[in-house]
């Protein structure tokens, strides 16, 4: 029986959307359904409210109203149109399909509806998107007619996967081909600056964070998040600034906000997105896999929180390489996560076989588990080194797998905490909460090309390993793997 808070959001649907929520999934995993049809796999999802009443020569059946509830889509794949879909009236309202020669150069992979009149570009409404030749289009949204065309200037691009609009109306760009991000002039089409960077790997899809630079902001210092779209330890999510194109954060290796070598293993992933207004870098990035349909989010130390799906990747080692598969939740590859109208998390996941499912996720599943490295490559010292702590609270249970691959022992040491409060600076003080509440949970001595697998008790708060050389000025190189579970 539903509740009345059920009730009373199935009517706020019914008259937003024209139609009753409907949930699905797998389990306790479930999810609404905002769009799918035969023939269209969008890569690239934006729900919004329609900027003004408009109809063009293209629309069908009612024309969209302002404040209507649409998703603007790309699909380079399929359709090759970008169009967009109005969930009052269950119909896609306009469609372009791209130009260009194509061939080895899908599009659009990315685009945007011009908030306002935009001097350079268009006007309010118009859409803004790439073309087959590497060009940078903006459609008339009533005629479709295509009211601008350039190229950039400064590089000859090899698949200019992406446009963004930039804070100040300018344009954000990436390369996938070429491995850059660059924000454009849209008085000349010249780059103002370019990251290309030993990070910036098939650079994918671009996220403005939209709470940046007010109280409770969810930046960690930039204003962009991009998506890499490789895998094993190449892919990552990185934030940039605007001002430079400089990289403030990535969910991959060390940065200004994770002290040890820390890697979230995001898999083959095209967009991120911050969500969690909070302080103290409370924010957390929610990205995707290509692989077993995940949706997944990192914390500030790059270590997964949540997670559908299990992030696995398959190479078999002949000379295609990779190999994808779908999760127990039933979603396929999944290229695009966003935020939906009413906050929630949105996706879409190549879930058909001519289609892919546009959903928002109403429940994430109870049982989870996530993986990531926490550090690699990381050299020891002469000292115990406290690693990077895990949150168990609200899990199962978590395990270390220690791996020391370099050429001599290694002490290490599992701590647990049975105290929510865990303060690094009174490590080693008696008298002080954290001391008092820390348990020496197991220890051992690693030898080289060893590994170690510890689990914690279930019970405590918070984990972690400290580690160091067995003989002083004797180091090593060694791998943690975590683990946690719950469910």
């Amino acid at each position: 029986m539903s509740t009345p808070y059920e009730l009373a959001d199935a009517q706020t649907l019914r008259e937003s959307l024209g139609k009753h929520e409907t949930r699905y999934g797998s389990g306790d995993f479930e999810y609404n359904i905002l769009f799918q049809e035969d023939g269209y796999t969008p890569h690239q999802v934006n729900n919004q409210e329609a900027l003004d009443d408009w109809a063009d020569s293209t629309s069908v059946g009612e024309d969209t109203r302002q404040g209507d509830e649409i998703l603007f889509m790309c699909d380079p794949h399929t359709a090759e149109a970008a169009f967009i879909y109005n969930l009052r009236t269950g119909q896609i309202e306009w469609e372009f399909e791209i130009t260009g020669s194509g061939g080895a150069h899908p599009n659009p992979h990315q685009g945007f509806i011009l908030p306002e009149d935009i001097s350079n570009l268009g006007s309010k409404g118009d859409v803004c998107c790439t073309d087959k030749d590497k060009n940078i289009i903006v459609v008339d949204r009533q005629d479709q007619s295509v009211k601008l065309s350039e190229q950039v200037q400064d590089w000859n691009p090899g698949l200019l996967h992406a446009v963004h609009l930039a804070v100040d109306n300018n344009l954000i760009t990436t390369d996938y081909q070429k491995g850059r991000i660059d924000k454009i002039d849209t008085n000349d089409f010249t780059s103002i600056w370019t990251n290309d960077g030993p990070k910036v790997l098939s650079p994918g899809k671009i996220s403005t964070i939209k709470s940046r630079n007010v109280r409770h902001n969810t930046d960690f210092g930039g204003e962009y998040l991009i998506g890499m779209n490789r895998e094993k330890f190449e892919g990552r999510i990185l934030e940039i600034r605007d001002s430079d194109g400089t990289n403030t954060w990535s969910s991959g290796g060390s940065n200004s906000f994770t002290k040890l070598q820390t890697h979230a293993l995001v898999q083959k992933t095209h967009r991120a997105i911050r969500v969690h207004r909070s302080e103290l870098k409370g924010p957390i990035t929610v990205t995707h896999s290509e692989s077993e349909g995940t949706i997944m989010a990192i914390n500030w130390r790059s270590q997964p929180v949540w997670q559908v799906g299990g992030n696995s990747l398959l190479d078999d080692g002949t000379t295609s390489g990779l190999r994808y598969h779908s999760n127990p939740e039933g979603l396929g590859e999944v290229t695009e996560v966003f935020e939906s109208v009413r906050g929630r998390i949105g996706f879409s996941s190549w879930y058909g076989e001519n289609s892919a499912l546009v959903g928002e996720i109403l429940r994430l599943p109870q049982k989870q588990t996530l993986h990531w490295g926490d550090p690699t490559g990381r050299q020891s010292k002469n000292s115990f080194e406290l690693l990077n702590p895990v949150n168990v609270s609200g899990w199962d249970g978590a395990s270390f797998l220690i791996n020391n691959r370099g050429g001599n022992d290694m002490d290490w040491e599992l701590l647990e905490w049975f105290s929510p409060v865990l303060d690094v600076a009174d490590m080693g003080i008696g008298g002080s909460l954290t001391e008092d509440a820390k348990v020496v949970e197991d220890s051992g001595t690693l030898s080289p090309g060893n590994k170690v697998r510890v689990e914690t008790t279930g019970k405590s708060v918070w984990a972690a390993l400290q580690v160091k050389a067995t003989t002083t000025d004797d180091f090593t190189t060694f791998d943690v793997f975590v683990t946690k579970w719950r469910g």
